[in-house]
């Protein structure tokens, strides 16, 4: 039950979490939730870094009934750090989400050309599914990933990139957009930029855009 009103929160230079390197994972309730559960939050305000979320950066635990209108961003640090995640709720999941929902607007961007990031994602939701559920979520605000480097680009009204795992009941209506410039694929969805597991009653109303 705890609401968080943020102005901004970056992370831009290595944080040692849990025995990891984590260069700027960032969260509006959480950086790393290293199990147990967030349970009735809420964020608002802007928050940057790696790996960002409205509720938290990294989650392999348990997020219930939570809503988030942050400003989401994961920015290209250059030579930190190989991949970039942004999610409405967690950049990069590999547990449970029920019952949350993201207004705010969603953005992974590599906007300068650097051969350490490969691929960016964002999602309405989630930035990149690596396992465990989305269920009963819906992201109403607009989600891009735009990359000039020699990598891909995924966005998704819920994930960007779904992984492993299952996501249900979902639905969104915010613009989807990725852009790639360099010998690279972008990928774009109303519910999932691109999938190699379970989407189930879902549904999207998004305006759609790639362009490689």
């Amino acid at each position: 039950n705890l609401t968080v009103e943020w102005s901004c929160i970056n992370t831009t230079t290595y944080k040692k979490n849990v025995g990891y390197l984590m260069p700027g994972v960032n969260g509006g309730i959480v950086a790393y939730l290293d199990g147990g559960m967030i349970n009735n939050c809420s964020s608002s305000g802007k928050i940057t870094g790696k790996s960002s979320g409205g509720i938290a950066g990294y989650s392999e635990g348990k997020i219930y009934n939570c809503t988030s209108s942050a400003l989401v961003n994961s920015i290209n640090m250059i030579s930190l750090s190989s991949s970039g995640f942004a999610g409405g709720i967690v950049g990069e999941n590999v547990g449970d989400i029920w019952n949350c929902t993201s207004t705010g607007s969603i953005m992974a961007s590599a906007l300068v050309d650097d051969t350490w990031l490969k691929e960016i994602f964002a999602g309405g939701i989630v930035g990149c599914q690596l396992g465990g559920a989305i269920v009963n979520c819906s992201s109403e605000g607009k989600v891009a990933a735009e990359n000039v480097n020699v990598a891909n680009s995924y966005a998704g009204g819920v994930t960007g990139y779904l992984s492993s795992g299952k996501v249900c009941n979902c639905f969104s209506k915010g613009d989807i957009l990725t852009k790639s410039i360099k010998w690279s694929s972008s990928y774009s969805g109303g519910i999932v930029g691109y999938g190699t597991d379970t989407v189930q009653n879902c549904y999207s109303v998004s305006n759609v855009k790639s362009v490689s």
